[in-house]
């Protein structure tokens, strides 16, 4: 007589077997008098197997992915009430049934649930159940991002989230298996500014999963570098004009006119995070949040001899402050960041008669006539001023 065949479920038939439920005061599972966080998730028990007829499975009211879909849609909530723990959903052996509950973990330590803990974690389940239960929650702009060395603030995110243009399929495979006919749909559902996806329950919906939230996070990171910012066409014209910023294709949000723009220019001297530096000339122009610093460090020789006629060119426009290796310029609009690209790049093309670069051990004492000069050590350059 066989007792179980490839798909029996062998923690629940050797519990039953082993008569757990004819011993309940020595059950040594978690029951309804613990804090539970229970989900409307559960299994029938199994029917114990007789002389005549083997034991058999109880029916279940979800699958695998659904499960899957509540431990997504619970993560923003998990993360705001308990930010240093990770969550899972897991059986519990009840008196009818075999229920699901969520715990908490502290790595790989279980995180026992106090009073309050169970009652904020209800109302995360109860909330998370009752709407589009295969929607898998995929990210929102609660927390910042950092990507690739890049942080995406939680304000920008929100206002990009609703607008991105996602990818038209996702890939049901893991890397090593990937080929043409991993390619599947998937349904986006947005609510407010959270990213949920329903996908293909019968396929590999997780590697679907994380190929989805890898390319929608490279996506968001492509908006970022490319200095994309929510403006409105209308109200925001003088600054649209001023950076020279033309209009992304992207989405659109029912009842709100604007959209996402970029600039048609590029300066390595911004980075790789064109959208930090606009948001701040943004926000210290039309919004005066924030101090109004519209001055870039711009990397620059340490030669003497070239900063001395940067300086000399740039003096109608007020002090000229060097530090370090860089350069401080206020900058307040496109053009202005263009002329003084034009301006850097040719002072490296153009040769100083105000300063000289010396060597101490032999062509000072060439010069006419020093008017100042420093010696740093024996053998090493000094800068001089000379007729």
């Amino acid at each position: 007589m066989y007792l179980y065949d490839e798909h029996t479920d062998l923690a629940a038939f050797y519990t039953e077997w082993l008569g757990y439920n004819d011993r309940r005061e020595n059950v040594p599972l978690k029951r309804e008098i613990t804090h539970n966080a229970l989900t409307p998730y559960h299994a029938e028990k199994w029917t114990m197997p007789t002389v005549d007829k083997p034991g058999a499975p109880g029916r279940m009211n979800h699958t695998l992915y659904d499960l899957f879909a509540l431990r997504t849609r619970l993560t923003p909530g998990v993360r705001r009430y308990w930010p240093s723990l990770s969550h899972r959903i897991v059986r519990v052996m009840m008196n009818d049934r075999i229920g699901m509950e969520v715990q908490l973990r502290d790595g790989a330590v279980n995180w026992p649930l106090s009073k309050d803990d169970q009652s904020k974690m209800q109302k995360l389940i109860d909330g998370a159940t009752q709407w589009e239960q295969k929607a898998c929650w995929i990210l929102d702009g609660e927390v910042d991002i950092f990507h690739l060395g890049v942080r995406m603030e939680s304000s920008w995110l929100k206002s990009v989230i609703p607008r991105i243009i996602l990818p038209a399929q996702t890939c049901y495979a893991p890397g090593a298996r990937r080929g043409l006919d991993c390619m599947g749909e998937y349904r986006p559902v947005l609510r407010g500014d959270s990213l949920y996806v329903v996908l293909d329950g019968g396929r590999d919906y997780l590697s679907g999963y994380n190929w989805l939230k890898l390319k929608i996070t490279d996506l968001l990171y492509k908006y970022r570098i490319d200095g994309a910012i929510l403006l409105d066409s209308k109200r925001d014209a003088d600054f649209i004009s001023k950076w020279e910023l033309v209009p992304l294709e992207c989405g659109t949000v029912e009842g709100d006119v604007r959209t996402l723009y970029t600039p048609r220019w590029k300066s390595m001297w911004l980075g790789t995070d064109f959208t930090s530096y606009l948001l701040q000339r943004y926000r210290c122009e039309y919004r005066r949040t924030t101090a109004d610093n519209s001055r870039i460090a711009v990397p620059y020789s340490e030669n003497y001899a070239m900063r001395d006629t940067l300086a000399r060119e740039l003096r109608s426009g007020g002090a000229v402050t060097f530090m370090r290796e860089n350069v401080l310029l206020n900058v307040g609009s496109a053009g202005e960041l263009q002329q003084y690209n034009e301006l850097l790049s040719s002072q490296y093309l153009r040769p100083s008669v105000n300063v000289a670069l010396l060597d101490t051990g032999y062509e000072i004492g060439n010069v006419g006539k020093v008017v100042r000069y420093t010696v740093l050590t024996e053998g090493e350059i000094a800068s001089a001023r000379v007729h």
